[in-house]
């Protein structure tokens, strides 16, 4: 009888050592992360939700600086060291010098996510103002975050290696049913790049030990996506087109996020995570 309850008992240990591995492998304590576009929306989710983790954040913004210093609050509220930089991530000198910066400050850098975001406007394609939509999305949306990884890595390939994480779209997957815009085609045409260039750096970065990932987020509700969600006729219409049937959140991508920094992926790169309620299904 004894010995049938040190049984027990000892199996009970192993599945609650075993459970405490897993848990583990998502803690961030003792690592740095750079999160761009991280002062609203996805990017404030994901890094509060890495701050939670146990990691040091960076946050980095062009044009609000007010709500910077705001999340750097709410960072530090969950115990996190944490800093706000302003910096312009399609400029690629400016880049450089924010990289260098979270190094300098914070003593490293092992997770980096590529968020930061520029609207092009609702223009028609054939009007005059599409010429400037368009290179200010492709300069936004893809030429911005390979600046962003290019920088990141050349600090991760001579300190061990990282994570890196783009944040794509469902617009990078299929053809929006939306009238064609400039900004419409120019996002979906970046989104679409993105995925390409995240798998191709995957591809070569994986001999510094860098894992280069991206996140495709559906229908998120953030400011960027406002002029849609806060309006019940057109939240009913997508919401219809949701299988899980509901609109996401910043806390939805966050998860996701979380997965692609830690241990727990430490045999994943290249991949796309899909965070779109079903949408893509069909």
């Amino acid at each position: 009888m004894f010995s049938i309850a040190m049984n027990i008992d000892g199996k009970r240990m192993y599945q609650q050592s075993k459970e405490a591995a897993r848990m583990a492998s998502f803690d961030l304590s003792g690592r740095v992360a750079l999160v761009t576009g991280g002062t609203s929306g996805i990017g404030k989710g994901i890094a509060l939700g890495y701050a939670a983790a146990g990691a040091s954040v960076a946050v980095c913004g062009n044009r609000n600086i007010e709500a910077g210093v705001q999340t750097v609050a709410e960072l530090e509220a969950l115990g996190a060291r944490a800093k706000f930089y302003q910096c312009d991530v399609r400029d690629p000198e400016r880049v450089d010098a924010l990289v260098a910066g979270v190094v300098e400050d914070f003593g490293g850098l092992h997770i980096a996510v590529n968020n930061a975001m520029q609207p092009a406007g609702a223009s028609s394609l054939f009007d005059d103002r599409a010429v400037d939509g368009w290179r200010r999305s492709i300069d936004g949306f893809l030429s911005a975050p390979f600046w962003c990884c290019r920088a990141e890595a050349r600090h991760m390939k001579d300190h061990g290696g990282g994570a890196i994480i783009n944040i794509a779209s469902i617009g990078g997957h299929r053809v929006g049913r939306l009238r064609a815009t400039t900004g419409l085609v120019a996002y979906g045409t970046s989104k679409a790049a993105l995925l390409f260039m995240t798998k191709s750096l995957a591809r070569d970065w994986a001999r510094y030990g860098i894992r280069v990932n991206s996140i495709s987020p559906g229908l998120i509700e953030t400011p960027a996506t406002e002029v849609l969600t806060s309006k019940p006729e057109s939240v009913e219409r997508e919401i219809r087109q949701i299988p899980l049937g509901r609109v996401g959140v910043a806390d939805d991508i966050a998860g996701a996020a979380l997965y692609l920094a830690s241990d727990a992926a430490s045999y994943a790169t290249g991949i796309d995570i899909l965070v779109d309620g079903g949408s893509l299904i069909g």
